[in-house]
C-alpha cells in the first residue's frame, strides 16, 4: 500500500494562493510505474515458481513412470525366469518320469523272471518233494513190513528163545549192564540200558539190578546216574514187570532223601514206557540228548488205540524241553564235562578225601 503525504503551505504569501499539481503527478506516476514492476515482478516470481513447481512434478511423474517402467521390467524379468524354472522343472519331471517308467518297466520285467523262475522253482521243489514223500513212504512201508515180519518171528519164539537169542546177539546177560566206576576221579554208580537187547525192556531181572545198584549207592554213599534207553516195561513178564517201577522208586526215595544223595538221570534215545513213568524221570537233575524220542506211549501205539495222528515233534527233547519236561538237553560230547561240574557243585568231592 501506498501512502501518499501532501503537505499544503497556507502561510500566507504576498503572491495569491496557486495549487501546482505537476510534482505530484509526476510522483504519482511513478508510484503507479513503481507499483507497475512490482506487480510484474510478482507476476514473473508467481510464474517462475509455478514453472518450477510444474517442472518438479514432472520430474516427479517422470521418476515414478521410471520406476514403475524398471518395476515393470523387474517383473518382467521374474516372470521371464519363472516360465524358465518351470520349464526346467517340466523338463525334469519329465526326466524323472521317464526314468521311473523305465525303472518300472525294468521292475515289471525282473518281477515276470522271478514269477517264472519261483513257479519253475516251486515246480521243482515240489517234485522233489513228491519224490521225498515217496520214498518216505516207501521206506515207511519196507520199515512197517520188516516190523511185522519180526513181529511175527517174534511172536514165533518163546520169551525164553527170545531171551537167549538176544543174549547170543548181544553177548549181554540182561538190558542193563551195572556197576562202580570213576568220573574225573570222582567215584560213583552207574546203570546203562542197552536198547539192542529186547528194546532195554525192564523185567524183573532188569528191575531187581537197577534196585541194588541204587541200594549199594546208598551204603557206600556214591552219586548215582542211570542212562535210559527204553521201550518201558517188557510185556513178556506181564505185571511182574510192572512190579519193577514201584520197587526202584521205593530205592530211590531212600537213596534220594533219606542218604541225601544226589542221582542224575540221562535220557537217551527212545525212552518210553514204565522207564519214563518211573526212574527215568526222578532225577534230580535228568538231563535229554538232542532230537532224542521221549514218550509214555509211543507214536504208533496212541495212533493204532486210539486212531488218532500224532502231530510230529510233539515226543522230541526239544518240544518237551519248552514244557518245562527236562533240565538239560545237552549232547554226548559234553556229558562227561558237565556231570563232573554238576557234583562238583554239590560237594561231591568232600566225600572222597
Amino acid at each position: 500500500m501506498v501512502s501518499l503525504v501532501i503537505e499544503w503551505d497556507f502561510e500566507e504569501k504576498e503572491e495569491p494562493f496557486q495549487l501546482d499539481l505537476s510534482e505530484w503527478e509526476a510522483e504519482l506516476k511513478k508510484v503507479y510505474i513503481e507499483l507497475e514492476l512490482r506487480i510484474q515482478l510478482k507476476k514473473e516470481k508467481e510464474k517462475a515458481d509455478q514453472e518450477r513447481l510444474d517442472s518438479e512434478e514432472e520430474e516427479k511423474i517422470s521418476s515414478e513412470e521410471k520406476e514403475k517402467t524398471d518395476q515393470d521390467r523387474l517383473d518382467s524379468e521374474k516372470q521371464d525366469l519363472l516360465y524358465s524354472e518351470e520349464d526346467a522343472q517340466t523338463y525334469l519331471d519329465r526326466l524323472d518320469l521317464e526314468e521311473e517308467e523305465k525303472i518300472s518297466s525294468e521292475e515289471k520285467e525282473k518281477t515276470d523272471q522271478d514269477l517264472l523262475d519261483s513257479e519253475k522253482d516251486e515246480q521243482t521243489y515240489q517234485d522233489c518233494l513228491d519224490l521225498e514223500e515217496e520214498e518216505k513212504i516207501s521206506s515207511e512201508e519196507k520199515e512197517k513190513t520188516d516190523q511185522d515180519r519180526l513181529d511175527s518171528e517174534e511172536d514165533d519164539q518163546t520169551y525164553q528163545e527170545r531171551l537167549n537169542s538176544n543174549q547170543s546177539e548181544t553177548g549181554l546177560p540182561e538190558a542193563i549192564q551195572t556197576g562202580i566206576g570213576e568220573l574225573n576221579g570222582l567215584p560213583l554208580a552207574l546203570g546203562v540200558l542197552d536198547f539192542q537187547f529186547i528194546a532195554g525192556t525192564m523185567g524183573s531181572a532188569v528191575g531187581e539190578k537197577i534196585t541194588r545198584l541204587i541200594e549199594y549207592a546208598t551204603r557206600e554213599f556214591l552219586p548215582l546216574i542211570i542212562v535210559c534207553a527204553s521201550g518201558g516195561a517188557r510185556i513178556h513178564e506181564g505185571s511182574f514187570s510192572l512190579m519193577q517201577m514201584g520197587k526202584i522208586a521205593c530205592a530211590l526215595y531212600n537213596y534220594q532223601l533219606d542218604a541225601k544223595r544226589f542221582y542224575i538221570s540221562i535220557l537217551a534215545s527212545p525212552t518210553t514206557g514204565g522207564v519214563t513213568a518211573s526212574f527215568g524221570m526222578l532225577g534230580k537233575v535228568v538231563i535229554a540228548e538232542p532230537e532224542a524220542t521221549i514218550a509214555f506211549a509211543g507214536k504208533r501205539v496212541i495212533e493204532q488205540t486210539l486212531n488218532i495222528e500224532v502231530p510230529e515233534g510233539v515226543q522230541q527233547t526239544e518240544f518237551l524241553f519248552t514244557q518245562g519236561a527236562f533240565d538239560l538237553i545237552l549232547p554226548r560230547f559234553y556229558l562227561k564235562r558237565i556231570l563232573h561240574l554238576i557234583y562238583l557243585l554239590n560237594n561231591y568231592t568232600l566225600s572222597f578225601v
